[in-house]
C-alpha cells in the first residue's frame, strides 16, 4: 500500500489561528522534522491554520481519499526555494506534520520567524 498526502490551501473555517498552528508546531513536529529547517537556515515563515489536508491511499484493487482540515508553513529558505510542512487538526494540535522540499517560484509572504532551533514563533 503507498500512501500521498497533499497540502491544499483552502478556506474551510477551522476554529484555529495561525498562533496556534506555530504552537502545535513547536510542539508535535519532533527533533528530525525540527532539525531539518534549522539547518537550513530559514528566517522567516508563512503559516496558514486553515489548510485542507488530503490523503490518497492505493492498492493494487481499490483507492481511497479522505480529507480533513489542517495548518501549513511555509518556511522561506534563504537561497531560495522552501520547505512546506503541513499537519491534521486533532483538537486544538496538529498531528501527523510531514515535510518536503519545494521550488518557489514566487515571493512568499511571510507572518512568522523561524528561531535557530527551528521553531517558529508567530509575528502577525
Amino acid at each position: 500500500m503507498i500512501r500521498v498526502a497533499l497540502a491544499l490551501v483552502a478556506a474551510v473555517g477551522a476554529p484555529h489561528s495561525p498562533s496556534t498552528c506555530a504552537i502545535a508546531w513547536n510542539a508535535r513536529a519532533g527533533a528530525t522534522l525540527l532539525t531539518r529547517v534549522a539547518r537550513s537556515h530559514a528566517r522567516t515563515a508563512f503559516i496558514q491554520d486553515d489548510t485542507l489536508v488530503a490523503t490518497d491511499t492505493w492498492t493494487k484493487t481499490s483507492t481511497t481519499s479522505t480529507q480533513s482540515k489542517g495548518c501549513s508553513i511555509v518556511f522561506v529558505l534563504p537561497r531560495g526555494g522552501s520547505i512546506r510542512a503541513w499537519g491534521r487538526w486533532r483538537g486544538s494540535t496538529v498531528v501527523g506534520w510531514t515535510a518536503m522540499p519545494a521550488a518557489a517560484s514566487f515571493r512568499v509572504p511571510h507572518n512568522a520567524r523561524v528561531h535557530a532551533d527551528g521553531t517558529v514563533g508567530f509575528t502577525g
